[in-house]
């Protein structure tokens, strides 16, 4: 009865493990899924704070003052003034920097880097839909992206007008880089996890369904050669699952049909040599008779015929 507890308690063990990784499976899925939608609600909602700050530098601009910002007015009042009042913005929203470009993507101010007036920053190129959206008079965000040094940005840009409502130049904002990496990390959490456990699940899976279809192909054999009438081969299984119950049983099963069918066959010899000694004894009395003998079966054929009766 405790072995028979045992073998039950493996064969749930195996079940339950099935069940539990096809589980972790569809969780691990969902969790993907919910990252994704996740997000995606988060890029939105940044892009939405990046553009209104944005709009905000934008405002601080008077595009008629932007004559003053040409190579070599690095040091003019004009451009420390509005460098300051941008780079109060970068650090109240800790966003990573804050330029102005014109509509030959030419710098014109940069909060980031003490870099001269008239360079191109390189990473607009990743971003041209977005900034020539903005030479357009429309302010938009960039989607996530990743930047030369393969760490992930997001940018907005927001136009600059002058006093004829004409796109003058174009403020950039660019989110922390540091504070976006926390997004990678996490996707790249989720991605090894997920995959991980993906071959988990699938290697012990495989197992699982190993350790239960080997001994049932093994008793699906044997049932068959029981079948063709072979009862040479017992069933041999270490399993202390139902199935290994089972096929102790089928071995017990076969055991008994084998000791049947050689007590059959036993009876079946006794017989036969039974028969033989009484037509052996019959064939006696006839010879021994001296009259003529003629029996008949039911259809009245002649059946038992002594030599006399000729």
């Amino acid at each position: 009865m405790q072995n028979l507890t045992q073998r039950r308690r493996g064969l749930k063990t195996q079940i339950i493990g099935s069940f539990l990784f096809t589980v972790i499976l569809i969780l691990n899925i969902a969790s993907w899924f919910f990252y994704s939608r996740t997000r995606d609600y988060f890029d939105n909602e940044l892009g939405k704070t990046l553009i209104g700050l944005a709009k905000s530098g934008s405002e601080l601009i008077d595009a008629d003052f932007l004559e003053f910002l040409r190579p070599g007015y690095e040091s003019g009042e004009f451009y420390k003034e509005l460098r300051l009042n941008l780079e109060i913005l970068q650090n109240n929203f800790s966003v990573n920097r804050l330029f102005i470009i014109d509509g030959s993507f030419k710098t014109l101010l940069d909060t980031k880097v003490d870099a001269p007036i008239g360079i191109s920053p390189p990473h607009l190129k990743i971003n041209l839909r977005e900034v020539n959206a903005a030479l357009s008079g429309k302010a938009v965000y960039s989607t996530l992206y990743r930047g030369y040094d393969e760490n992930l940005y997001k940018s907005a840009y927001a136009p600059v007008f002058d006093k004829r409502d004409r796109v003058a130049a174009v403020v950039c904002v660019d989110a922390s880089p540091g504070f976006l990496q926390v997004i990678d990390r996490i996707e790249n959490l989720i991605i090894t996890l997920n995959f991980l456990s993906i071959v988990a699940a699938i290697i012990v899976s495989l197992v699982l369904a190993r350790s239960i279809l080997k001994p049932v192909r093994v008793l699906l054999d044997a049932a068959q050669r029981v079948s063709r009438g072979d009862f040479s081969q017992p069933v041999a299984t270490s399993s202390k699952s139902e199935i290994g119950f089972l096929a102790q049983v089928f071995n017990s099963m076969q055991e008994n049909i084998k000791t049947k069918e050689e007590r059959l066959k036993k009876l079946k010899l006794l017989a036969e040599g039974k028969a033989e000694s009484i037509q052996s004894y019959n064939d006696y009395i006839l010879r021994s008779i001296t009259h003529g003998i003629l029996t008949c079966d039911l259809n009245g054929t002649p059946d038992i015929m002594s030599n006399n009766a000729c």
